[in-house]
């Protein structure tokens, strides 16, 4: 199985294809070019009205950290005439997007107006990564690129082995960023070499999840591996059963992957022990998507067409959300903003889309925060459900596939389709 999942992704048309995940930010490149140990350095929060990387933090939990208008309208959309399978970032009022021609471009976040473009040989797949004015982005040729947020100028660009598909991670004052050709990268962000690589011994699809001074990373060997952010040690290897190609979403003690194999696993990563399985025996698909981590839940897309919602102690299913179409975009989970009542669900619920499943572990609200989780399908549509019951609050047709995930700052929503069209919705206007 250690190969299935990279073939599998690997012979996909170019518009189907799923990006990998990126997670979040570090300190500036000044504090590595002052000699600063990459372990003893405090990992970032992100800022509020960013959206650095794939999953909003360096654990990939996929919650936004400000909320979003109650019934979310278009504020633009831009035709970049190229399929959008990588997820953007967004910055100081720009987005960041790669496209499948091979370009990283910058849009105005008020408005949508192309900033700068940069072109490329190579597909843009996986998501793009910003930190301190310095933008990252990788290809499916195997080059990551660094360059300047403002201008785009190129700053510096660093050749893998093999394709790359999880996104660039900035933290610790490196770039972590995995490659096709089996190895983790930890890139020095002043110059793009490398400080330290990691041999997986096979690809590496998803993006990293850091705790502490711990990396932790799935590939297609069909284990967690579990590395010293300072040196790239090996602590050890988690064998997950299956091959994925999810982001570690990662709290605490536990990471949540979902795998190629039909299940969502949950690792306790400092003992070695897997904790629990989830598997839909009777609807039995791939979990590509990568799983968003809030309260007690967890929150993730499945190719048999549905969304779930299962308890983060045990694995059993909370609710389920059933879409027309396979879903690989990782949601993204967005919680009540200030000045709504924190402990009830204020916005409208309009179908019951999901079924309950009921029982002790289906009703567990008390540990449930309200909110809504937003993601896209292949049957193309982009959803809100309520993050307590699993139904639909809203949902637009954008008229295409979206294997993207989005991304959430400055109270818009900014997701690409494979289409090519880049959609921004937020508080309408007058």
């Amino acid at each position: 199985m250690s190969g299935l999942l990279a073939g599998w992704l690997g012979h996909q048309p170019r518009r189907t294809r799923r990006s990998g995940g990126c997670c979040a930010l570090a300190l500036s490149v000044a504090a590595l070019a002052q000699g600063v140990p990459a372990a003893t350095q405090p990992q970032p929060v992100p800022c509020a009205g960013t959206w650095p990387v794939f999953r909003g933090n360096v654990r990939n939990t996929g919650v936004a950290s400000e909320s979003l208008p109650e019934r979310p309208a278009v504020r633009w959309r831009r035709d970049l005439g190229a399929g959008i399978s990588a997820t953007a970032a967004i910055a100081d009022g720009r987005v960041f997007i790669g496209d499948e021609d091979g370009r990283l471009t910058a849009l105005a976040l008020a408005d949508g107006r192309v900033l700068w473009q940069v072109p490329g040989a190579e597909s843009v797949e996986a998501p793009v990564a910003v930190h301190d004015g310095v933008v990252f982005w990788a290809d499916t040729g195997g080059t990551v690129r660094a360059g300047d947020a403002a201008s785009g100028s190129l700053r510096w660009t660093t050749p893998t082995g093999g394709r790359v598909m999880g996104g660039p991670l900035p933290v610790g004052g490196l770039v972590l960023v995995g490659s096709y050709d089996g190895h983790l990268y930890a890139l020095r962000p002043a110059d793009g070499t490398a400080a330290w690589k990691y041999d997986a011994g096979e690809r590496v699809h998803g993006t990293p999840g850091v705790e502490g001074e711990f990396v932790l990373v799935a590939a297609c060997d069909a284990h967690l591996h579990v590395v010293r952010l300072a040196d790239g040690t090996l602590v050890r290897r988690v064998a997950l059963g299956s091959v994925s190609g999810s982001a570690a979403a990662v709290v605490g003690d536990r990471v949540v992957l979902g795998t190629y194999g039909q299940q969502v696993v949950a690792v306790d990563w400092r003992r070695g022990e897997v904790l629990w399985r989830f598997e839909d025996k009777e609807r039995g698909h791939p979990f590509l998507s990568s799983a968003a981590v809030v309260g007690a839940s967890v929150v993730i897309g499945g190719q048999d067409r549905c969304l779930r919602a299962l308890n983060m102690d045990d694995g059993r299913e909370r609710w389920r959300f059933a879409t027309r179409g396979k879903i690989d975009s990782s949601p993204v989970v967005v919680l009540p903003g200030p000045g709504r009542e924190p402990g009830a669900t204020s916005w409208p619920v309009h179908s019951a889309a999901a079924t309950q499943p009921g029982g002790p572990a289906g009703n567990r609200e008390d540990r449930m925060p309200a909110g809504r989780v937003f993601f896209g399908s292949a049957d193309g549509r982009v959803y809100g459900v309520d993050l307590r019951t699993g139904t639909e609050v809203w949902r637009f047709e954008v008229g295409g596939v979206v294997t993207a995930s989005p991304a959430v700052a400055e109270g818009c929503l900014v997701l690409g389709t494979a289409e090519g069209v880049v959609y921004c919705w937020g508080e309408a206007r007058n």
